[in-house]
């Protein structure tokens, strides 16, 4: 098995500029959602703040980001979506999942 030309490296996608339809920076892409099947669902960009402080994180599907490959075709020159900035920032937190602990029913067993 080898790398088709049109896949991309989660490593390469992560940290890479996120430009708009005005080719405004946006923000960065800080992550990759995938499903139990291994299909991208989602890409969590960053936008906001200034050096990752104040920052929100916002997830599009992937289908929505656009990666054009340098001329060689071996890098990714930018990325863009349809979205604006004002759009994004606008948008609501991506919230990540976070497990409810379990209580320990020993220690209850003891009182």
């Amino acid at each position: 098995m080898q790398q088709n030309p049109r896949d991309w490296r989660a490593s390469k996608l992560i940290g890479s500029t996120v430009m708009g339809p005005d080719n405004a920076r946006i923000g960065d892409i800080n992550d990759l959602v995938l499903d139990s099947n291994g299909n991208t669902n989602a890409v969590v960009i960053g936008v906001g703040g200034f050096l990752g402080v104040g920052e929100k994180e916002v997830a599009v599907p992937f289908k929505s980001i656009s990666v054009v490959p340098n001329t060689a075709g071996d890098k990714i020159d930018k990325i863009t979506v349809a979205y604006t900035k004002d759009q994004l920032t606008s948008a609501p937190a991506y919230k990540w999942y976070a497990a409810t602990p379990v209580p320990d029913r020993r220690s209850d067993a003891r009182q």
